[in-house]
């Protein structure tokens, strides 16, 4: 690995723009524990903090403006990451010890580390900010089709691509525009990300269902699951899938177990887990292209992160589920 570009330097890159942006509402002490905790507890394996230094190394020779890019990237996953918790109700990724008013105050300052990790230094000023720009735009795109998602599975998979392929195609270009990669590399690049997003996405969603994970029932979660089980159930299924989803989302939670058997009976992780490996295939295909210019290192770290998700989790098989209803491609 190129020097310098390592898990302890980015997470000391975020520290030191936290330290400098400050979080709103949070006092110096609270805010370093806070957040020392969280990207501690985020970075016990490479990926995915580590995505757009393997872009980077793959598309060129990295710079210092690779890690600024790297660490910006992934403040803005974790404050998404974090964002995404609140809206379900979930205590993934701080715990359930930390109060909502901290968690979103964190998130925040988060946020405002990014575009100092962008905004600063002297080198590649027109390079950081496009990339401010392009942070910006996929930000506000998640944003949207989280708030207002469009109806129907066609919907829930405008959401995964904006929540799950969008944030990781913008990893690999950041690492692509980092190094100066042609605008094929870049595209590329950006392509293998979202593929690889989307992938992950049907995944979480199958693995939901399997793990009977009832924030995926809420109804604003735009769960993948949900949405393709409403588009094929028919007649008294879909009468009961709906039945219980309303009860869910009035407080009866022992209704749960009964909405994610019906998903089940629907095939709904064999759906996603077709999907998931159309994805996988989709991001093969975006780097075959480019192939010969990308340097071997990086570009074997990305493939390992492909070739680990080909084979999927247990109780996502990928058999075909119940026609109609969508594309698993998305």
């Amino acid at each position: 690995m190129d020097e310098g570009l390592s898990l302890t330097a980015l997470r000391a890159r975020i520290v030191r723009a936290c330290e400098v942006e400050g979080c709103p509402g949070l006092p110096a002490a609270a805010q370093l524990e806070l957040l020392s905790g969280l990207l501690q507890r985020a970075t016990r394996k490479e990926w995915p903090a580590m995505l757009t230094v393997w872009a980077a190394q793959a598309a060129g020779q990295p710079t210092a403006l690779t890690l600024d890019a790297a660490a910006a990237w992934f403040a803005l996953y974790l404050c998404a990451r974090i964002l995404d918790d609140l809206q379900d109700g979930d205590s993934l990724l701080l715990g359930p010890e930390v109060p909502t008013a901290q968690a979103l105050n964190l998130a925040v300052g988060l946020l405002f580390a990014a575009q100092r990790c962008l905004s600063e230094g002297q080198d590649g000023v027109r390079e950081r900010l496009r990339m401010l720009l392009l942070s910006a735009q996929v930000g506000l795109c998640a944003v949207a089709a989280q708030v207002a998602p469009a109806a129907g599975l066609e919907g829930a998979w405008a959401v995964a691509r904006a929540k799950g392929g969008g944030p990781y195609g913008l990893a690999a270009r950041l690492g692509a525009i980092s190094v100066g990669a042609e605008s094929a590399v870049e595209e590329g690049l950006a392509a293998f990300g979202a593929a690889l997003g989307e992938a992950l996405q049907a995944i979480d969603d199958a693995l939901g269902v399997l793990h009977r994970e009832a924030a995926d029932l809420a109804p604003g979660n735009c769960s993948l699951a949900v949405a393709y089980g409403l588009a094929v159930a028919e007649g008294a299924e879909r009468e009961a899938l709906v039945d219980g989803l309303a009860r869910h989302s009035q407080g009866e939670g022992e209704v749960a177990e009964e909405v994610f058997g019906l998903l089940e009976t629907l095939g709904a992780p064999e759906y996603l887990g077709v999907a998931a490996q159309a994805a996988l295939q989709r991001a093969l295909a975006a780097l075959a292209p480019i192939s010969e210019q990308l340097r071997s290192e990086g570009r074997e770290r990305l493939l390992q992160q492909v070739r680990s998700l080909i084979t999927l989790p247990a109780g996502c098989p990928p058999a075909p589920g119940r026609p109609g209803g969508g594309s698993a491609s998305g």
